[in-house]
């Protein structure tokens, strides 16, 4: 495997895992919005 190719998979691996980290922020802060909403006091 050439230095070039490591680099472009790292790259793909880097982006595929920041997707992933994004679309499971946004799903677990669907979650938890409403819930620190619901729980924090009425002003």
């Amino acid at each position: 495997m050439q230095p070039g190719n490591v680099h472009i998979v790292a790259r793909d691996d880097a982006r595929q895992s920041l997707v992933f980290g994004l679309t499971w922020f946004a799903l677990v802060g669907s979650h938890i919005a409403p819930m620190a909403r619901a729980r924090a006091p009425a002003s």
